[in-house]
């Protein structure tokens, strides 16, 4: 029978590291960053008019999860 024996941090080169910090950052801010894009287009419907469209509510949370991705990075390289 063969044993379990876990990966070692060594065993992936760095860029895979970052790779999977990054997909769990953007996956895991979706949801908040959806809920508070769905927030503020509401709100900002209230005084605008018509802006509230699924696609738009889609990019403005893609493009603040992405954001967040981009900023841990760079803060990461700064250190």
């Amino acid at each position: 029978m063969i044993s379990y024996k876990p990966y070692s941090y060594s065993e992936f080169p760095e860029y895979a590291h970052d790779i999977r910090r990054a997909e769990t950052l953007f996956f895991g801010s979706l949801p908040i960053t959806y809920a508070a894009s769905m927030l503020t287009l509401s709100a900002i419907d209230l005084f605008v008019g018509d802006i509230n469209s699924v696609p738009l509510q889609l990019g403005v949370t893609i493009g603040v999860s992405l954001s967040i991705v981009m900023i841990d990075y760079l803060l990461g390289l700064k250190q």
